[in-house]
């Protein structure tokens, strides 16, 4: 069996390679990568074919799947096909990197294995994250009550790694428990769900002084003000992008970032009391820029982010 893992989304890919690694646990893998020649790749299979009726092969990055490759095809191709047809090896080719369809052999192999393609959630992405929150859920063999996919969500956004890990803890913090509720999620010192529940909410409905409350709370409970910062400007950005152009019907709108008309009505109906487009682009900006220095080690991580949720002197709107 050969099996294809590609697309941009690195964690799912390395996980998916992991899965399928984890249904042989008892074998010797051979691995290779990109630095592997055709010839090399070959020889390993044929090696294998003499002396081991079984073979089992991850090659990372195969030049032959990203690059147009002239020499050796049909030797190449008639060592996956027998791979493919005899049931005796099972080859993961897994790669990062674009494969461009237009290649002949790259075609041809991808029509021969078994291809996977992991794309990069975006921040719109909102309900196809959940999804794989709540099968992540069910992978660890736990439970939830309804609201915790979306509440992770709301936490982690798009970053699968954290959010996998943050399962990971719960899991153990859980023992023989198998259902993780609100009140799990609470009782997690690291894990400040409310205050971000909180701070997003005060960005979205212009409430300065709420918003560093709750900034401030997720810094005592040693949250990463790196990410802090990340959850915010992406938050920001998707409300500049809502109440940019008002002569978007609600309906493009959701289509545009998979959402439902109703929600996007009652987030903008929100964003346009509370904010003008200018308010939330001079708020974006701050954040961005607190981002950048704190990334740049030049001010202490945790004055860098509270100087960007500070309020200024307003009467109005949040600068």
């Amino acid at each position: 069996m050969i099996h294809i893992i590609h697309g941009s989304d690195t964690f799912r890919i390395q996980d998916r390679v992991h899965q399928l690694c984890a249904e042989h646990p008892d074998v010797q893998w051979i691995d290779l990568s990109e630095t592997t020649s055709m010839t090399d790749f070959i020889h390993a299979c044929n090696q294998h074919n003499l002396f081991n009726p079984y073979c089992f092969i991850r090659y990372k990055n195969p030049i032959f799947l990203t690059t147009k490759v002239t020499e050796k095809t049909t030797e190449l191709l008639d060592c996956l096909t027998y791979a493919q047809t005899s049931g005796a090896h099972t080859i993961i080719l897994y790669t990062t990197k674009p494969i461009d369809k237009r290649f002949k052999l790259s075609k041809q192999c991808l029509d021969l294995g078994r291809a996977e393609t992991f794309t990069e959630f975006k921040d719109w992405d909102e309900d196809k994250v959940i999804q794989w929150i709540n099968a992540r859920i069910r992978y660890y063999e736990l439970t939830a009550e309804p609201t915790i996919a979306t509440t992770i969500w709301q936490i982690h956004r798009t970053d699968l790694q954290h959010i996998d890990q943050l399962i990971q803890t719960i899991r153990t913090y859980l023992g023989t428990a198998t259902q993780i509720t609100q009140q799990t999620l609470t009782a997690l010192h690291a894990f400040p769900t409310q205050s971000m529940l909180d701070a997003h909410e005060a960005l979205k409905t212009n409430q300065p002084r709420q918003l560093l409350q709750a900034v401030t709370q997720l810094l005592n409970n040693t949250y990463d003000p790196v990410y802090i910062i990340s959850s915010l400007a992406n938050q920001c950005r998707l409300y500049i992008q809502l109440i940019s152009d008002r002569t978007l019907s609600h309906d493009t709108l959701a289509k545009q970032f998979g959402k439902h008309p109703y929600f996007i009505q009652k987030q903008r109906s929100v964003l346009y009391r509370a904010h003008t487009l200018a308010s939330l682009t001079q708020q974006y900006k701050r954040l961005i820029h607190a981002d950048f220095i704190l990334k740049s080690g030049s001010h202490d991580p945790h004055m860098a982010l509270l100087s960007a949720v500070q309020p200024l002197p307003t009467k109005t709107r949040m600068q």
